[in-house]
């Protein structure tokens, strides 16, 4: 499989991080139906930001993660709540872990690197960097919480896209 390429990645950063509050709100309640089960485990993240302006970015990063892995030319399908239920698990208590200081920051490396999408991944490191160092309106959990999520969330989109691109083969 192909990594998104950088084109695509700048395309959805320049798209999501241009649109209001409203239009994000907008685009969620699209996504809601569409992938009910990736919903609610970025909800549950997002419950973790302290206020608004920390979830909206949350949900512009995972609205243009969502959108780079759409183009590949395979239709997506709801991914089903068995394939986001082992990466919840393992949020829900990978999130436990690092909060009680029993885990490194850097403990999904691994993860991350199999996923195999550098440019998309490159750029949701960009924007939990800038949003926490530079515009400081992210905090350290709220940053850790971003990059968890997208990296579980990632290995359930890698998966699926992959699979859906053999059974294409297949056909």
């Amino acid at each position: 499989m192909e990594p998104i390429n950088i084109e695509t990645v700048l395309y959805a950063q320049d798209f999501f991080f241009h649109l209001s509050d409203k239009q994000v709100e907008e685009k969620l309640s699209e996504f809601k139906p569409r992938q009910p089960f990736i919903y609610s485990m970025m909800n549950y993240t997002a419950q973790h930001m302290k206020g608004r302006e920390q979830r909206l970015i949350f949900w512009r990063i995972m609205l243009a993660m969502d959108y780079c892995f759409n183009i590949y030319p395979i239709k997506l399908t709801k991914i089903t709540k068995e394939m986001v239920l082992v990466p919840v698990n393992k949020l829900v208590n990978i999130t436990k872990l690092i909060t009680e200081g029993k885990i490194p920051d850097q403990s999904l490396r691994g993860d991350v690197d199999a996923i195999e999408q550098t440019n998309l991944f490159a750029f949701i490191g960009q924007m939990c960097y800038d949003y926490r160092e530079i515009k400081k309106v992210l905090n350290e959990s709220e940053t850790k919480e971003i990059l968890l999520c997208a990296t579980l969330l990632g290995q359930a989109y890698q998966t699926e896209v992959k699979y859906l691109m053999d059974k294409k083969d297949i056909n």
